[in-house]
């Protein structure tokens, strides 16, 4: 039968799907069949720090036909994510056989939904559960080949009526893109798997209902037994640090077009070199001599509440890490505001096996510059999303050390995202590894019920509605330019359908929506947004 490979993934909340050949070389050849990947990616919310769901179900429906599982591959098996975690990245969820035919939609679900806001607040969603359709226009077809269906869960435009602070709440309608793509490359983020076999070079492991290739490159650090090398060893040999049945954790790029995983890391988890257990992910609060305070932003598997501060105890045995590039840290590696994942066991107190010292964002406005020593002063406002009173103690300003000479879009005045690790080549720097630096867009919205056809060539539309991202009263009108690149979509209680510039401007002038929310750029000067999407509603 020919049919599709596929890969599921989420970025942001990053799920990745993906179908293998039957192969363990890692070629990716000798097979007929498509491979598709699914991936969920996010755009974040400035107004929270955490959006949690798990993940239930992913099923994808056959034209005029039945539907097939994607996820879960067990009974019961359910996925914990923090969408706004997944910023730029992908998260492999499973890898399945698509047998050949035509696909319209795919059905996401999740439960148990639940935010933090920017101050540690956790905040009731409401609805905590549902299930949103994405329709694919045009279908996706099953032919042969190599595809990636990424599936974008776009948190600024599900969530509204955000009261923040205590007892505070947020209404979630999900809106859901899914996006196909039969080239380029994405950075998966880490995972877990078992090994179902082994080459010098490459090997095979379990990734929902199929499996998924690996290959090792000369940089992929390999992490067993207590201890660390590199693809680029003489004499490197996959077998003698992996074997079948074995449990590893994989981060890497996925390459769309070919299926197969080219690994930065592999983690055996053997109790030497990596752990098992319940584990969360947070932004450091506090330290004590033999403990780590951690505000939980990700439960993952832990059963801890976001937004609570747990107090991890550590003791010589603690294992500690960098990531990205991966490499042995210790506790006074360890700095406030620091995002971690804690690997630990339950009970009370929580001990903690592993930290894991992750590419922590901050945000902020640049104050001083050295070029002469690669250095910059940033004035933080935020840390993972999260307000800096909610981290005591922090020492603002940051000295900011890039690994070479400094982006250009790092000047005084500047609002700048930066991702990197505290305390990393020396005590006191925040270090930027290379491509980690963005200059920050302010992006604004306007969502309104009074609207209308300006001119429909451009496409310019006026809308009324809450101005206050924008420095204006609510309600304000203004101009909005949709672009060949705006993206455009038709929301339907649960139902996400992509339409045409033209369906849109017939949709307007047919009354048949109740509302539009337009995303992107504001010029005051001239009063108008240059929208990057627009969601239509229908009543």
């Amino acid at each position: 039968m020919n049919g599709k490979m596929l890969v599921f993934g989420i970025a942001a909340l990053a799920l990745a799907l993906s179908a293998c050949s039957g192969e363990d070389s890692g070629s990716g050849s000798g097979s007929a069949s498509t491979k598709a990947t699914f991936s969920l990616t996010d755009a974040p919310s400035d107004d929270l720090a955490s959006l949690q769901i798990e993940l239930t179900s992913v099923s994808l429906h056959e034209q005029g036909g039945a539907s097939l599982p994607v996820f879960p591959s067990s009974v019961g098996q359910t996925l914990v994510v923090n969408l706004l975690s997944l910023r730029g990245v992908n998260k492999l969820l499973s890898s399945i056989a698509l047998p050949a035919g035509n696909y319209d939609s795919l059905l996401v679900s999740y439960q148990s939904a639940s935010a933090v806001d920017k101050s540690g607040n956790v905040l009731t969603v409401t609805p905590a559960s549902g299930s949103v359709t994405i329709n694919f226009v045009p279908v996706l077809q099953a032919s042969g080949g190599a595809m990636h269906v990424e599936i974008d869960f776009d948190v600024a435009q599900s969530v509204s009526a955000v009261t923040m602070g205590p007892g505070g709440s947020v209404s979630l309608n999900p809106t859901i893109l899914a996006r196909l793509e039969s080239s380029g490359v994405k950075h998966a983020e880490d995972f877990k798997a078992t090994v179902v076999s082994v080459k010098p070079m490459a090997m095979q492991v379990t990734l929902g209902g199929g499996n998924l290739a690996v290959t090792v490159v000369s940089t992929t650090v390999v992490e067993a037994g207590g201890t660390s090398t590199t693809g680029s060893a003489t004499g490197f040999d996959l077998n003698n640090y992996v074997q079948i049945n074995d449990i590893v954790e994989l981060a890497g790029n996925y390459n769309a077009a070919t299926a197969i995983l080219e690994a930065s890391r592999i983690e055996v988890e053997d109790g030497l070199s990596g752990f098992s257990g319940p584990e969360a992910e947070g932004v450091v609060v506090g330290l004590a001599a033999s403990q780590v305070s951690v505000l939980v932003l990700d439960a993952r598997n832990s059963g801890l509440s976001p937004g609570s501060v747990q107090n991890f105890s550590v003791s010589a045995s603690t294992s500690y890490q960098y990531d990205d590039p991966y490499a042995a840290a210790t506790f006074t590696s360890i700095g406030l505001g620091q995002e971690v994942r804690v690997t630990g066991t339950t009970g009370s107190p929580l001990v903690a096996q592993q930290l894991k010292l992750r590419e922590t964002s901050l945000r902020g406005g640049i104050t001083a510059v050295n070029a002469g020593l690669n250095q910059a002063t940033l004035n933080v406002t935020s840390i993972e999303g999260v307000a800096l009173a909610s981290v005591p103690g922090f020492t603002n300003p940051v000295t900011v050390q890039f690994s070479g000479p400094i982006p250009t879009a790092v000047t005084v005045g500047a609002s700048v995202e930066l991702e990197g690790h505290f305390n990393r080549s020396a005590a006191g720097l925040f270090d930027v590894g290379a491509g980690q630096t963005g200059v920050e867009n302010e992006t604004a919205e306007i969502e309104g019920t009074v609207f209308g056809v300006t001119t429909s060539s451009p496409i310019e539309l006026s809308i009324t509605g809450d101005g206050i991202s924008m420095g204006l009263p609510n309600p304000s009108t203004i101009k909005v330019v949709l672009t060949a690149a705006c993206v455009i979509i038709e929301r339907d209680s649960g139902t996400i359908t992509p339409i045409s510039s033209s369906a849109l401007l017939a949709g307007i002038n047919s009354g048949r929506y109740a509302e539009l929310r337009a995303e992107g750029l504001y010029d005051p000067a001239t009063n108008t947004l240059t929208a990057s999407n627009l969601r239509a509603d229908l009543p």
